[in-house]
């Protein structure tokens, strides 16, 4: 079995053309005799430090709301 890459060659991906991600050449690199870069991904940004904290407080204040106006009724 082939080893491939998790990404995308670096001329495929500038091509926009599907790369078979073999290693250590695709084929389209290998037919057009240029070098293979295999370019790591970047990262994709999580969240923000403390963005979950926030929401469980926000979460928590609405419950309460939530609950004192049920128990209080109109």
């Amino acid at each position: 079995m082939e080893k491939m890459s998790k990404t995308v060659c670096k001329l495929c991906r500038q091509r926009k053309t599907r790369c078979n991600r073999k290693l250590p050449k695709c084929d389209y690199c290998v037919k057009a005799d240029v070098e293979c870069q295999y370019v790591k991904d970047k990262s994709k940004p999580g969240l923000r430090a403390g963005y979950v904290t926030a929401l469980e407080e926000r979460l928590s204040t609405s419950s309460s709301f939530v609950q004192g106006s049920t128990n209080g009724g109109l």
